[in-house]
């Protein structure tokens, strides 16, 4: 899966329980920070990421628990796209990316 630098895309994490949730990455920036932090216990929740304008690959990985347990999703990685080349034009629509271990990381384009 590959991405555009500079665009905005929703990262959505889903859970097998009601949890808060954490989603970092190597480049690219969720608000101002590498991490997006939701405390309010959901299933899913969304964050907004940045893509990179420098053209670095991204990894990213998520958590999701509460007092009692603790869920962790493998690592995914992205590359960007070709100039010219859009990441909607090339894949079909929905997620860009998914895992499914103990949480699910899912990457959309908007």
């Amino acid at each position: 899966a590959g991405y555009t630098g500079g665009q905005n895309y929703t990262v959505t994490v889903t859970s097998t329980g009601t949890f808060a949730q954490k989603v970092t990455c190597s480049s690219g920036m969720f608000g101002d920070d590498d991490t997006s932090n939701q405390p309010t216990k959901a299933m899913s929740q969304t964050h907004t990421w940045t893509a990179p304008t420098s053209g670095a690959p991204a990894s990213f990985a998520a958590a999701c628990g509460d007092s009692t347990e603790m869920n962790l999703a493998a690592h995914v990685s992205m590359i960007r796209m070709a100039t010219g080349t859009s990441a909607g034009a090339t894949r079909s629509a929905g997620a860009l990316l998914s895992l499914t271990l103990a949480a699910a990381l899912y990457l959309l384009k908007f």
